[in-house]
């Protein structure tokens, strides 16, 4: 997959060698063009993108009932690692779940920053739990579905198992503030595909709510991410399946 990336320092220091997790130091990145937004485009482009999400059908009615791909309607298999989960202190698994069965419906056109049959399959089998980029990952990806969904966050707030947060701003900046703390001393040694996402996500998240300044503080290290992971250079997945082999 992908290599420990120099950044271009001065000849008179030694540069810093950047790991990307699960790679050896020979190999370039191979991103699929899928999971690629436009790392240079200003967030507000991609707001008026998702502007046009929330003027459409009226879904702020719509139960998470699952559909026969959606992430409500495959139990886990991964039993042993029951809760609590991580994700308790943000919602109950089942409206987490239906969060991210709308992210996956509405935002993920617009927004394809995962791989979708690998996800729906590191969600049942809770590897949040374990995985602490992962759960960054998940939580990102509720704040931008509440950020970018109005409605759908006053759904979640007469959900059977309501959400306890009173405004959007409050449950983003939970967000935010618990992926925050799942880093540890050597968060930047290692990179990978999933923080730069995490970054990503929350810059959006911040933008929707008109939080611009610490959107743009968010978003200066999501393109440095993406930077590392050499994900400007085309020639590193040019000519690869845009489409996931497996829904």
């Amino acid at each position: 997959m992908n290599t420990g990336t120099e950044t271009p320092f001065s000849k008179a220091a030694s540069p810093p060698r950047y790991l990307v997790a699960g790679t050896r130091p020979s190999q370039s990145p191979h991103i699929p063009s899928s999971t690629l937004a436009d790392l240079e485009a200003p967030v507000s482009a991609v707001g008026q993108q998702l502007s046009l999400v929330e003027d459409g059908p009226d879904i702020s009615t719509q139960q998470c009932s699952g559909t026969p791909h959606s992430i409500t309607s495959q139990p886990s298999s991964a039993t042993c690692l029951g809760p609590p989960y991580p994700t308790d202190g943000l919602c109950s698994r089942e409206l987490l779940k239906c969060m991210l069965d709308d992210y996956l419906e509405f935002l993920y056109p617009l927004i394809p920053v995962v791989h979708r049959p690998s996800f729906r399959q590191g969600l049942r089998q809770n590897r949040d739990v374990y995985d602490k980029d992962f759960l960054g990952l998940i939580l990102s990806l509720c704040a931008a579905t509440v950020g970018t969904m109005p409605r759908r966050f006053r759904a979640y707030r007469s959900f059977k198992t309501p959400i306890q947060f009173q405004t959007r701003t409050e449950m983003i900046r939970y967000c935010y503030d618990l992926s925050s703390e799942l880093r540890g001393p050597d968060y930047f040694d290692r990179i990978n595909l999933q923080k730069w996402a995490t970054s990503y996500m929350m810059t959006i998240s911040f933008f929707q709510i008109g939080e611009h300044n610490r959107s743009r503080m968010v978003e200066v290290e999501s393109m440095q991410f993406a930077r590392l992971l050499d994900l400007h250079r085309i020639s590193g997945y040019d000519g690869l399946n845009t489409e996931p082999t497996s829904y």
